[in-house]
């Protein structure tokens, strides 16, 4: 019914719009109002049910400036698809799309997305709406918003039902008068203020009362597209001009198609696409776009694929180097859903413990959508129904013995009992099941302690209960064929659909020395005439596998079906008639079993290096080792009982070292030191065996700054020319020791040296003190000190000019000063006496620098002492 702006008729729906309102209150509101939308869908018939609500109401529901309110992703929900919306005009419009983007997923624009930059522009998904009729848009965030969460809305796949809706103008302005805009948006009595003249009045809609016509108000919108503003002219974009048919509403069409593309298999059905774009025209000016898919696709690379592939095997499989589910690595097998909606998704079912785990995605275009169905595929994530003749959409089906649209006359029934006896261990074949049966059915007749196995008998390999496998009920997908394996206390069942793509071996694992089983078996084959039996023949092939890996197993002479005219192998089934020769066997694998074990990796690096938060981790699984002991394979965990190592382990729980204090000197060398305690593993005092650690160490500070007459000498023979020798004051006082190899009588000699005796000063000092025949072993710290350069010191008796060494002088700044015949003469021992003290010299440095680098290496050895001797007491530093 068409509403009047002035006269509007709310008769139908007012007082439930009162009842269903919770002033105040906007989350009860829309409980109320979602649950009178279900009431209403209940009512509908199924062709018109609604899939989503937009409830317009002129009552305020929440706070001042709340325009609508929704819950988010509840689209299709019965309960929660719809949304409440404070109706004042035509701008509700961008708020009830607002809402529904609500509904459907998306969020704010520029909250926990990057599209801040669309809501000035007018985003329809802004915060705070601010979308105009001539300026909105969606943002790329509520596309990609949108469409993460669009697979999962069912309830939209369904063809939209037709309404009879009146024909709508060009542009809705049409309809409409400025004053009829002005009473949808502030009620009755209002219309274009006309109080105050507006150059455009396109640009905004200004209305007022009549009561009061100079008190003009406006929504900060502009008139609808196509509102008259003049004569021959329309409002369109906010200004007022003549409208030509260009700018007038444009219906899409579609363009050509495109060439179809590459299939997405290569063998056993995939599928190619084609695409064509909505441009011929493109909609405009507020047209609707095209009706119809945007792609469409066919069936390609139909040939059979070699035997025994399935392509969702292959897909599960792609996964076992990368996938760890638990803490370990699986073998992953094909799982299909039970629910139908969720079988073009990818499901694998780990070979080891059983646990199926979604791989979050879909399965590849041209994947069966169902083992139960040989054609029909999935294609972008939907099934497509497709036919036993090939075509998209065919209602061909196969009967029950597999004949494209036929009525089971060819079908045939095999039924027969078959018991077997035996006191041997191991596998006991019990029958033989040829490719394409279907419909197959094995029923154990009464509850035995045996176990039913079956063997692929093309690969030549157990899929269900081999003898590492605990036999229990499941579901196995094994090449391409469901097999249902259902056990109830000791009976046992065997079902399949089929059609088997390969024929199949029954066999019984005995549990005592005597088995006695009896089975009934039950499936349809079709009876199609074959080729006449006489022009095939059983032939000799190879030796069948082992039947066990170790512990003596048996192995028979393999016949194959040959066809006569050419020789070549051909299935078995052709042989079916003839009578087939009694195999030869043999004994294998007489080796003894080799029981599973717990199989342990390295330990990883620990996660810190000291403190109480170190821990390292290994892998830990079963495995059973061959009978050649070249390979082992992972099994169940329960074979290798419950004495599992440990995967995780404490490690480098000990005290981290303490940081050292500060150089002790601020300029020049000084000692940095640190607090050494002997602690045991628990944090307490005790005694330690090892050496203690050092607790000081020597440091360098920066060169001290002095007069530029306290000069510092350099060797100009210095080895090392990036180690220069530290600057000395002459008021620089010994602090003691800075190192324990000062006290080694040995190095006494070295005291000549300036480095080693401002390390060693105390020592130094006390042996010259000690000297008595007027001789030191180095030149006295004291006079060195005070020395003035320039000014030589007295000569020794023993002097020879010969071993006067020339040095030159740096001063404080760090220039050199040229002095000819600067000579500062040595006292040497006799027996170290050379004619070229220069050499001399240079040994003791090298020395010295030996002495240093070896003190070095005897730390670091005590400190990997220390780190392995974790279980005694410890020096903690």
């Amino acid at each position: 019914q068409e509403v009047s702006p002035d006269n509007r008729n709310w008769a139908c729906l007012a007082p439930q719009s009162q009842e269903l309102i919770a002033v105040g209150n906007p989350q009860k509101s829309l409980e109320n109002v979602c649950g009178w939308s279900y009431l209403q869908q209940v009512e509908q018939s199924q062709e018109a049910q609604h899939d989503h609500t937009i409830y317009l109401t002129r009552q305020e529901f929440g706070p001042t400036g709340m325009q609508g309110y929704a819950p988010v992703t509840g689209m299709c929900q019965l309960h929660r698809s719809c949304v409440l919306v404070l109706e004042d005009g035509f701008s509700s419009a961008f708020v009830a799309a607002h809402e529904t983007g609500h509904v459907l997923g998306m969020e704010h624009d520029g909250e926990m997305n990057d599209c801040m930059d669309d809501v000035p522009l007018g985003s329809i998904m802004s915060p705070r709406v601010q979308a105009t009729f001539y300026r909105y848009h969606w943002s790329s965030c509520s596309w990609r918003e949108l469409h993460r969460y669009l697979n999962a809305y069912d309830c939209l796949r369904d063809d939209p039902f037709s309404h009879e809706w009146p024909a709508q103008p060009q542009l809705p302005g049409f309809q409409y008068t400025m004053d009829q805009q002005c009473r949808f948006d502030f009620g009755p009595g209002f219309s274009m203020c006309t109080a105050y003249m507006t150059p455009d009045p396109c640009k905004q809609l200004w209305c007022s009362d009549y009561n009061n016509p100079f008190f003009c108000k406006t929504k900060k919108g502009p008139p609808l597209d196509g509102t008259k503003c003049g004569p021959g002219k329309h409002c369109f974009k906010g200004f007022c001009i003549k409208l030509t048919p260009n700018l007038l509403k444009q219906h899409g069409n579609w363009g050509r198609w495109s060439p179809f593309g590459s299939c997405s298999r290569t063998c056993g059905g995939g599928v190619r696409f084609r695409t064509r774009q909505c441009d011929n025209p493109p909609p405009a000016n507020g047209g609707r776009t095209c009706y119809g898919n945007s792609y469409e696709f066919q069936l390609c690379s139909q040939e059979d694929c070699p035997p025994l592939t399935d392509f969702r095997e292959d897909q599960c499989k792609a996964w076992n180097p990368f996938l760890e589910h638990e803490g370990m690595k699986h073998h992953w097998r094909p799982y299909e859903h039970p629910d139908q909606d969720e079988r073009c998704r990818l499901y694998c079912q780990s070979k080891e413990t059983g646990a199926v785990v979604s791989m979050n995605r879909m399965v590849h275009d041209g994947t069966l959508c169902s083992y139960d169905d040989a054609y029909s595929v999935c294609v972008r994530g939907e099934c497509e129904h497709v036919g036993c003749d090939g075509q998209i959409a065919s209602d061909r089906r196969e009967d029950q013995c597999g004949v494209c649209g036929g009525d089971d006359s060819t079908c045939k029934i095999v039924k027969g009992n078959f018991t077997r006896s035996t006191r041997k261990l191991g596998y006991l074949k019990m029958l033989e099941i040829p490719k394409g049966a279907r419909h197959l059915v094995i029923q154990e007749f009464k509850g035995s302690p045996h176990t039913l196995a079956v063997k692929n008998q093309e690969t030549d390999h157990f899929f269900l209960n081999d003898e590492h496998e605990i036999p229990e009920s499941r579901v196995v997908i094994e090449k391409g064929v469901v097999w249902q394996y259902n056990k109830t206390g000791e009976q046992e069942a065997l079902h399949s659909d089929g059609p088997l793509k390969y024929g199949v071996i029954l066999m019984v694992s005995p549990k005592k020395d005597r088995c006695n089983t009896d089975y009934i078996r039950s499936s349809l084959e079709s009876n199609l005439v074959q080729e006449e039996a006489v022009v095939y023949e059983w032939a000799l092939k190879k030796w069948s596998h082992c039947s066990q890996q170790c512990g003596g197993g048996t192995q028979y002479t393999r016949f194959g079906c040959r066809r006569k005219a050419d020789g070549k192998m051909v299935e078995r089934v052709y042989c079916s008639d003839i009578n087939k020769p009694r195999p030869i066997s043999r004994k294998c694998n007489a080796e003894s079993c080799r029981s599973p074990q717990w199989v342990t990796g390295d330990w990883e690096a620990c996660s810190a290096s000291c403190g109480q938060t170190g821990w390292q981790r290994r892998w830990v699984s079963c495995q059973q080792e061959s009978s050649s002991g070249k390979q082992r394979r992972l099994v169940n965990s329960k074979l290798c009982g419950n004495d599992r190592p440990e995967a995780k382990q404490t490690c480098n729980r000990f005290l981290c070292p303490a940081g050292r204090m500060p150089c002790s000197a601020s300029c020049g060398n000084g000692t940095q030191d640190r607090q050494v305690a002997c602690l045991n593993p628990e944090g307490s005092p005790g005694n330690c065996s090892d050496l203690q650690p050092i607790a000081a160490r020597p440091c360098q500070a920066p060169p001290c700054n002095g007069d530029p007459k306290n000069a510092i000498i350099l060797w100009l023979s210095r080895s090392n020319p990036s180690f220069p020798a530290p600057q000395t004051s002459p008021r620089q006082r010994c602090h003691g020791d800075r190192s324990v190899f000062c006290r080694m009588e040995a190095l006494s000699r070295y005291c000549s040296i300036p480095g080693y005796r401002q390390m060693c000063c105390k020592s130094c000092s006390e042996r010259n003190a000690s000297n008595s025949d007027g001789f030191s072993n180095f030149t006295n710290s004291s006079n060195f000190t005070n020395s003035t350069p320039g000014v030589p010191a007295p000569a020794s008796r023993e002097k020879n000019s010969v071993d006067e060494v020339q040095y030159r002088v740096v001063g404080a700044d760090g220039t050199t000063r040229n002095q000819q015949n600067l000579f500062v003469p040595r006292v040497l021992p006799f027996h170290e006496r050379t004619q070229n003290q220069r050499i001399q010299q240079l040994l003791k440095e090298r020395q010295l620098q030996n002495l240093l680098r070896l003190e070095e290496r005897t730390r670091a050895r005590r400190n990997l002492l220390a780190q392995q001797n974790q279980t005694r007491a410890r020096w903690r530093d």
